[in-house]
């Protein structure tokens, strides 16, 4: 009844209603690219739906980006037979494992849930939440929160290119990969910030700014083995110091949920200090299943 393949790139004009819109103007690269997989559905040559994988080599895992079936061809196992043929492409690009991530609320996921469990997945776990909050008096307590000791917060461009160096070197050593400072664009250097410790760089936190009232709290990483020490909410007190002081009224950030990836410590102070003053809550939910 339905056919699906491989998107041809010239082909991709027609399709790019079924992908999210920051996605429409690249999907003719997509179908070039050998670290994605784009399959397009069709029924009697009319356009039915679209699914788009990345490959992540490095840790063997593909990532459904999206999937969409189109509103006239629902309820006929179109969005199954995507996925199943998503995982079956992704792999024999050497993936052993496939996730996907979706926020809740929205009536397409309860679709969504069902197809996942129909195709094998695990039962999906509550990954992140993203939040957006007000920056008002109730955040007086950061003017009394101060570091201790030897600890001082280092402004973002203050040390030197050979200190920079040593940092990189401990990639995947005593940081994880997906902390890593030196991915994506360059922060905002007045309310980012190294975290020094009896002379040596122990973590970061990563803003960026992303409207004129908006501050985005993205990387917030400390040594394992000081995580429980305290250490880290002076670093962030100077940071929302910092922001009030250059009058911006609005924060958001994204909180890590997922049971094998989760800070305890720092979710527990983002559901004390943080989430009680939210004006907007989403949050997002994984499924995972394994080849």
């Amino acid at each position: 009844m339905f056919s699906i393949q491989s998107l041809d790139p010239s082909l991709a004009g027609w399709y790019e209603r079924f992908a999210f819109p920051g996605q429409r103007d690249s999907l003719p690269e997509k179908c070039l690219d050998q670290r994605v997989v784009v399959l397009a559905a069709s029924r009697l040559l009319e356009p039915a739906g679209l699914v788009i994988a990345s490959v992540k080599p490095e840790i063997q895992t593909g990532v459904i980006d999206s999937l969409f079936v189109g509103e006239g061809f629902r309820n006929n196992g179109l969005g199954s037979g995507l996925l199943l043929a998503a995982g079956e492409h992704l792999r024999e690009k050497g993936c052993r494992r496939v996730s996907i991530s979706f926020p809740v609320g929205r009536r397409e996921n309860s679709a969504l849930c069902r197809i996942l469990q129909k195709c094998g997945w695990d039962e999906p776990v509550k990954s992140h939440e993203i939040g957006r909050f007000k920056f008002n008096e109730s955040f007086l307590w950061v003017n009394r929160v101060g570091f201790r000791g030897n600890d001082r917060a280092i402004p973002w461009d203050g040390p030197e290119p050979k200190i920079l160096e040593e940092i990189k070197i401990g990639e995947d050593k005593w940081y994880p990969r997906r902390f890593s400072p030196f991915q994506g664009g360059r922060p905002y250097p007045y309310t980012s910030f190294w975290l020094c410790c009896d002379g040596e760089i122990v973590g970061w936190l990563i803003t960026a700014r992303v409207a004129e009232d908006t501050l985005c709290y993205g990387i917030f990483y400390i040594r394992e083995e000081l995580q429980r020490t305290g250490r880290a909410i002076p670093l962030l007190a100077q940071a929302i110091r910092n922001q009030l002081g250059l009058g911006i009224l609005y924060g958001c950030c994204s909180v890590n949920y997922h049971p094998d990836r989760s800070n305890p410590n720092l979710r527990r102070f983002y559901e004390k200090r943080l989430k009680p003053n939210a004006i907007l809550l989403v949050e997002f939910y994984q499924a995972k299943k394994q080849f």
